[in-house]
């Protein structure tokens, strides 16, 4: 499947999020997650709660209804998220509106297959060096 194939599958739109209440080990503050697959190991996963980064910072009782949310950005070939455009400093972003992981993800879809398209030229040009030198 290519990454165009994918990226049609897989389109971000914050509104079909499917958000789970989490409730570890019976903890009394439950967190709302959602976990958005791109493809190709790379994830979303946005949280909201009473000690997440989301804004209020209390469990409410529609995921939807928080005006900010803590997002983490997962990928094995990404360390950190300005080589796909997005300006933050770590891989987890406090405090980011709707709009905002709209913006993101859309960055994620558009520059991500052509950073792990180089990712992967690197790894087998330094497989062939490699080769080479034996």
């Amino acid at each position: 499947m290519s990454w165009k194939d994918i990226i049609k599958q897989n389109k971000f739109d914050f509104s079909k999020l499917k958000f789970q209440k989490i409730n570890e080990n019976n903890d009394p503050d439950p967190v709302w997650r959602a976990v958005h697959d791109f493809g190709e190991d790379v994830i979303f996963s946005i949280v909201a709660g009473e000690y997440q980064y989301s804004a209020p910072r209390e469990y409410l009782d529609d995921p939807m209804g928080y005006e900010e949310y803590e997002v983490m950005l997962g990928h094995p070939e990404v360390s950190h998220p300005r080589e796909i455009g997005i300006e933050e400093n770590t891989m987890v972003f406090p405090y980011v509106t709707k709009e905002q992981i709209t913006e993101y993800a859309r960055k994620v879809e558009a520059n991500l297959p052509s950073k792990l398209k180089e990712k992967k030229q690197k790894k087998n040009l330094s497989r062939l060096v490699a080769a080479f030198r034996e």
